[in-house]
Order: structure tokens, then C-alpha cells, then sequence
């Protein structure tokens, strides 16, 4: 018979295997209380790298606006035109509101005259409140133009939280995270709203960066907040810009092509469903997302095509089991063909221009017809400015060429993985894949590449075996791209303002106009240059830049029609009888130089046609323009004046 060791007692079996159990757990827990110390200084670090980053893209933002010989910080007047004169409008009736809700802001007299409009429910009004609240918590001094630029600037500069948290979720690096935050913020397409005052997609562009960071992190935890807050963030981007229901709409898309390739929704997953909790409150609740028809757009159509397999997945088998692929394809296929056509049906005329210009956009592959009519007059109306193409130059000129390569670097990596993390993995590379037709097709969506790349180009790399060699080439290129990012800083010269001398030449015209005409005069003109009356005079006007609703892209296409293939007399009696105004600017580079092609004349014609109003009112002959019949010109700036060409006209 044995006798036991001295010293050590025998414990029964299941004795044993607690007492074990818990010698793990304490040898567990041991490091993870001695190395607890360390993570309070890693997410101060972290923290402190962000403030950082968040204070110098704003400091670049405002300093680099504040030295544009085109940015004038103390007038106004002679600044903003178009859609930041509208929206400078309503932040100075919110500020005088004191912070509230104007009187007439449910019917505005003045936007669109002769019709009141409820601007919430027509425009995304959100920074507008921002800014007037800093202003007045400022106490009112200073240009109000100048506290929306800083405001402006550090909601835009607030994409990179979102580029890092998505990043340090799908890596658990906070180094990857902090490099791809540094290439995001070197990439000049993330700075192409880089001077301008009062641009919606500088908070919601930000905000939809959070909603994808977070929904990395929920990808990975699981969690209900982290799906919570990430729908939050993108409810907050769709109040806040017309265009992010087609990014909503744009990744759902691309996750509807993922549910195609995997046969799985990733709605399927717990708690996912979470993300469309506040979008959908959204577009109930929010009055412009509600009259634009969120809820019946491509957008709610690609969702219920999504959801719909992963409630019948989840309802009828286990989860362990899941649905068969080819099941959940075919369901989801169907309810998308039934969706789009019964909501099409259902959905309001808020967006049919967008539609019309990408179908124009794919049918004449990206290039305006040389017979303008060949596309409708709400394609021609948003062919123009941002949301002209891209070519190759431009867009490598707004991306850089290294981010070009790491990005492809990264990319190639994680495809050829095959390896997704909650699905979110593949869903980065792919959303920026699908974003290079969209930046050619219109130019303003280059931001989206400039948004995308940098994480997928630090997820790719941080998957590489050899860690020296990946930092060191990212690094490398990191440091050529921050070489071409202050070439293009020191190069940079808005084209959004004009120039000084064209400025005070609209400033005198808004001078002329609030010293000479009646407090409710209203003016007809275009909505490039009326608008500064609007902004600076408080005049109604009849035609507004922002023409998301059928009445508006009217309203344009009535006075162009008139304005370019009409008499003097059609025109005079358009004003009459449907403007109900007898006030007209005229801007001879705005109308010939920006409009004539949305008219439907061919750029090739260099004179208006004669015997149009065009004809008549455009003239450079100056005793010609005071002798057209019907028309009385009151007001004329300096002839020969670049950009500037005004004249003011009135109906007897």
C-alpha cells in the first residue's frame, strides 16, 4: 500500500477540476490586472491622437480658407451666391429666432417665390442650427460667415474618428487605425468642400464615416448599442444632406451583391437588425426624409430585400442551421423586383432628376451629348458643376496615386483571404470598388474613394505575414503622400467664389438693391446670383439652387425655356402671369456661360439666338440695352467685368 507524498492532499475528481478551474481563472486574471495599468494610457493615447487629428484637419480647413485671396472674412456680400446664400438665410433667421424656430419657417414667402415653402420639409436643415448656436453662445460678435467656416471645419474634419474606429475595430490595432486616420487625412478628395461656408456633406459625410466605424465594432462585438449608435449616426446623416439616402442606398446595395455571392443577409446575424431601427424613425419623424419618401425610395426597397430572407431564415430553422443559399437569393431577388416597382409608384417626384441624369449619364457612357436635347431638362439641369465626370487625371490628382497603391495592395490582400469579420471585412473593399464608377460618373462623389480607401488599405496590410515589410511600405508611401497633399494645399484656390473684383461688383448690386427697391420687391433671375439678394437683402426670389422637388425644376425650366428660345414679350409676360413679379437680374456670365447648355442650346453656339429675350437682355451693346421694348434697366454694374455682369431690369 502506497502512502501519499508528504505535503500534498488528494482531492476528489470534481474537487480536483474546480480547484483547477480556478487556478486558471487567477493565472488568467493575474496579467490581466497587472497589464490593466497599461490600457488607461493606450486609450488616453488614442483619445489625444484624435483630438490632434480632428484640430489640425479644422486649423488646415479654416487657414487655408482664410488665405484664399477669394475668401473675404468680413463681408458677406459679395461672397456667397447659391446654395451657402440660402442656407446662410436660414441660419441668420435662426440666429434671430434666438436659436429657435423662425416664424415662417413652416411657410416661407421669400425661398421660392411666388409660393411659400416649409423649408424643413424641402431642405435637410440641420448644420444651420449648429452654427447659429455657436455664434450666439459666442455672444453675435464677429462675421457670421467666419463662426460657420470654423464650425464647418471641425464637423468635417470629424470623418477621421470614424476612419479609426472602423479600422481599429477590424484590426484591433490602434497603430493601423492611427496610420489609416493620417492617410485619410492626407488624401485631398476628403477636403474637396476645403473653404466653402454652409455645405451639408461636411457633417453628414462625417457622420456616415461613424455610421460604418460603429458598425464595424457592432460586426465584432455583437452588441445592441454598438448597432444602435451606428443607425443613429446614419439617421443623423440622412437629416442632415439630400445625397445620403443614394450613399445609404449605395451600401446597401453593395451588401445586397455580398447576400447574392454568400446566399446569407448579414441582417441574419443577432441584434443586426438593430442598424435600421433609427433610420427608419427617420424617415417617419424627420419632415425633409418623410416628404422626400425615404421610406418607399431604392434605398427601403434594397432593405426589405435584405431583412425579409433574414426574418424568414431566422424564424423558420435554428440559427446553427440557417436557410438554404439558394433560397435566400431567390427571396431576396424577389422581393427586391416587387419592392422598386411598388415603391417607384408610391415614392414622390423629389429625386426623378437624380435618376434621370444616371440613366443620361450610362446610356451616353459619361459624356454630355453634343445635342443637349438628346437627354430630358432635369438631366441637363444636374449635368453641370460637381456632378460632372471624372476623368483618370482628375480623380488621381484628387486621390494620389499612393494611395492608389496601397489601397489596391490592401484590397487584392483581403480578397484573396476570403475572410470576413461579421461580413464587414469584404463590405470596405467593396464599398470603395463600387465607388470608383460613382466619382466618375459625378465628380462630388470622389469623396467617397477619399473615405474608403485608407481603411481598406490599412486592414489589407495589417493582414500581411511579414509586419516590418507592411509598415514599412505604408509608411513610405504615407510620407509621399503627405509631400503631394502640401502641393496641393499651397496650390489650392476655390473656384466656388469669385474673384475680389467680381465680389465687390455683386456687393455694389446688393448695396443698390437694399437702398432702391421695395422691402417686398420680388426678383427673378437665376439661382446662382438672386440668391445673394435673398441672403443679404431679405428680397423674395423666384428661382432657388436647391431643386429637389418638382416645383422648383419647373419653376427653372419655365424661365430658361423662356429666357433662351422665347421673345422679349414671352419672357415679360412669364414674369407677369406665373412669377407674379416685374423685378429681373440678369447675370450675363451665370445665364450664358452656366446655363445655356441646360436650356438646350449646343455649347458650340457662341451668340444667342437672335430675337430671343437671350438676344435682347445679354447684349454688351449698352444704348441696345436700355432700349428693349418692355424693359426698363434700372440698374447697371461696370460693363467688361469678368464673372460680374449685371443688369437689373423692371417691368412697366
Amino acid at each position: 500500500m502506497s502512502r501519499p507524498t508528504p505535503g500534498r492532499v488528494r482531492l476528489p475528481r470534481r474537487q480536483e477540476l474546480s480547484a483547477g478551474a480556478a487556478s486558471s481563472v487567477s493565472a488568467w486574471q493575474a496579467p490581466r490586472a497587472r497589464a490593466y495599468p497599461l490600457r488607461v494610457p493606450r486609450r488616453l493615447t488614442a483619445i489625444l491622437f484624435l483630438v490632434f487629428a480632428v484640430a489640425w484637419g479644422a486649423w488646415l480647413r479654416v487657414d487655408t480658407a482664410l488665405s484664399d485671396a477669394h475668401f473675404d472674412a468680413h463681408d458677406p456680400r459679395g461672397l456667397l451666391r447659391s446654395d451657402p446664400a440660402v442656407l446662410y438665410y436660414f441660419t441668420e433667421s435662426i440666429l434671430e429666432a434666438g436659436g429657435g424656430l423662425p416664424v415662417d419657417f413652416r411657410a416661407d414667402a421669400r425661398v421660392q417665390h411666388p409660393f411659400v415653402t416649409d423649408v424643413p420639409a424641402e431642405f435637410p436643415v440641420g448644420q444651420e442650427f449648429l452654427v447659429a448656436w455657436v455664434h450666439r453662445h459666442l455672444g453675435g460678435d464677429g462675421a457670421l460667415h467666419v463662426t460657420a467656416l470654423w464650425v464647418m471645419g471641425f464637423t468635417a474634419a470629424l470623418f477621421v474618428v470614424g476612419t479609426f474606429l472602423c479600422v481599429h475595430a477590424l484590426t484591433r490595432s490602434a497603430l493601423w487605425a492611427a496610420l489609416a486616420s493620417l492617410l485619410a487625412l492626407f488624401t485631398p478628395a476628403n477636403y474637396r468642400t476645403l473653404g466653402f461656408v454652409l455645405v451639408g456633406e461636411d457633417v453628414a459625410l462625417p457622420l456616415f464615416a461613424l455610421h460604418l466605424g460603429c458598425l464595424a465594432l457592432a460586426a465584432r462585438s455583437g452588441r445592441a448599442r454598438d448597432y444602435l449608435l451606428s443607425g443613429a449616426c446614419a439617421a443623423a446623416a440622412l437629416a442632415t444632406w439630400h445625397a445620403s439616402s443614394f450613399v445609404l442606398a449605395f451600401e446597401l446595395g453593395v451588401l445586397f451583391l455580398g447576400l447574392l455571392v454568400t446566399g446569407r443577409s448579414p441582417l441574419a446575424s443577432p441584434r443586426a437588425w438593430l442598424v435600421l431601427v433609427a433610420p427608419l424613425a427617420a424617415g417617419v419623424f424627420v419632415p425633409v426624409l418623410r416628404a422626400s419618401g425615404l421610406l418607399v425610395s431604392p434605398a427601403a426597397a434594397l432593405f426589405l430585400a435584405l431583412a425579409l430572407p433574414a426574418y424568414l431564415e431566422r424564424r423558420r430553422q435554428p440559427p446553427s442551421l440557417g436557410d438554404a443559399p439558394l433560397r435566400v437569393r431567390v427571396r431576396a431577388c424577389l422581393v427586391l423586383c416587387v419592392a422598386l416597382p411598388v415603391f417607384g409608384a408610391l415614392a414622390p417626384d423629389s429625386y426623378a432628376h437624380v435618376h434621370e441624369v444616371v440613366w443620361a449619364k450610362l446610356r451616353h457612357f459619361g459624356r454630355l451629348p453634343a445635342d443637349p436635347n438628346a437627354i430630358s431638362f432635369d438631366a441637363r439641369l444636374l449635368w453641370q458643376g460637381p456632378f460632372e465626370g471624372l476623368s483618370r487625371a482628375e480623380f488621381l490628382g484628387w486621390c494620389g496615386w499612393p494611395l492608389a497603391g496601397l489601397f489596391a495592395a490592401g484590397a487584392l490582400t483581403l480578397f484573396r483571404r476570403r475572410r470576413a469579420v461579421g461580413g464587414f471585412e469584404l463590405l470596405l473593399p467593396a464599398l470603395a470598388l463600387a465607388s470608383l464608377p460613382a466619382a466618375w460618373l459625378f465628380a462630388r462623389l470622389v469623396v467617397l474613394p477619399g473615405l474608403f480607401a485608407p481603411a481598406v488599405a490599412a486592414v489589407g496590410l495589417a493582414a500581411w505575414r511579414r509586419r516590418g515589410l507592411a509598415l514599412g511600405l505604408f509608411g513610405v508611401l504615407l510620407l509621399v503622400q503627405a509631400h503631394l497633399f502640401a502641393g496641393f494645399v499651397r496650390e489650392h484656390e476655390s473656384v466656388w467664389y469669385l474673384p475680389p473684383v467680381a465680389q465687390a461688383e455683386l456687393r455694389a448690386l446688393v448695396e443698390w438693391v437694399d437702398l432702391n427697391l421695395p422691402a417686398d420687391e420680388p426678383i427673378a433671375g437665376d439661382f446662382l446670383s438672386s440668391t445673394a439678394l435673398l441672403a443679404h437683402t431679405r428680397r423674395p426670389i423666384v428661382l432657388q439652387p436647391k431643386y429637389e422637388t418638382e416645383r422648383s425644376r419647373r419653376q427653372i425650366e419655365a424661365f430658361l425655356m423662356a429666357f433662351f428660345h422665347g421673345s422679349p414679350a414671352e419672357l415679360a409676360e412669364l414674369l407677369r402671369t406665373r412669377f407674379r413679379c416685374r423685378t429681373l437680374l440678369v447675370d450675363r456670365y451665370a445665364l450664358w456661360e452656366l446655363m445655356r447648355t441646360t436650356a438646350g442650346l449646343s455649347p458650340s453656339e457662341r451668340e444667342p439666338r437672335p430675337g430671343t429675350a437671350a438676344a435682347a437682355l445679354l447684349t454688351r451693346d449698352e444704348d441696345a440695352l436700355r432700349a428693349i421694348p418692355g424693359f426698363e434697366l434700372i440698374y447697371r454694374g461696370k460693363p467688361g467685368i469678368p464673372w460680374a455682369d449685371y443688369r437689373l431690369f423692371r417691368l412697366p
